[in-house]
């Protein structure tokens, strides 16, 4: 409303209306006939200044959960605001921007929800990694060790053809052991993992170590656990 009316403002005075884009703010300005006199008008896009926010301010911290001293970072709130998903998916995407690629692979369910934006970004194929008997075709597996027994995960035998290069996507990684299952599932199929990125990071845990041989790329890091 504010631009229709600047506009209808020069035209009507026989001015010669030229705009500039500067970041959040756009400079109006019209050279005024037959005076030649300038007039210049600065306003914020959209005619109020938005500030912007830190990807970790999207992210909902509850103290005390699944137990006593556990903080719990929670991603609904940064998925359920469409500037926090804007921010997240935009972060990561730029931290692997230099790298090389050929396929994205992700976990279910919250690395389909950040590995098939970044693939369809970087125009690259998704590969879904499921819990066991979730996928109809032939597939590979590999089981890993949870906190009280253990998990498997599986791929279909075809998903990833010798020598790819695969980026695993996820919303988190903690102690590591699911990311380490994910990349020994990927070299099983004879694809190499040239690097793991995730929302958050838990470096209390020491995740980072335990895949110490495939590059890791975090969009927030929290030093506790």
């Amino acid at each position: 409303m504010m631009l229709f009316h600047l506009l209808n403002l020069f035209l009507f005075e026989q001015s010669v209306l030229q705009i500039v884009f500067a970041g959040r703010f756009v400079l109006y300005y019209a050279r005024k006939k037959p005076y030649n006199k300038i007039l210049f008008i600065i306003l914020p896009i959209g005619g109020t200044e938005k500030i912007m926010k830190k990807l970790e301010e999207y992210v909902r911290s509850i103290p005390d959960f699944p137990e006593k001293g556990i903080i719990f970072r929670d991603i609904t709130s940064v998925l359920q605001d469409a500037d926090g998903l804007g921010l997240a998916i935009d972060t990561m995407k730029d931290l692997v921007k230099d790298l090389d690629f050929d396929v994205v692979a992700g976990p279910e369910s919250r690395g389909f929800i950040f590995g098939t934006p970044l693939a369809y970004l970087y125009h690259k194929p998704f590969v879904l990694i499921r819990k066991k008997g979730k996928l109809p075709c032939e597939t590979v597996s590999q089981q890993y060790d949870l906190e009280y027994g253990t998990a498997t995960i599986e791929m279909h035998k075809d998903a990833i053809v010798p020598g790819q290069k695969v980026l695993i996507v996820d919303d988190l990684i903690a102690t590591g052991g699911t990311t380490e299952a994910m990349i020994k599932l990927v070299e099983s199929l004879g694809g190499v993992v040239v690097g793991v990125v995730v929302l958050m990071e838990l470096a209390g845990l020491k995740g980072r170590e335990r895949i110490n041989k495939a590059p890791l790329y975090s969009a927030i890091t929290y030093e506790g656990k």
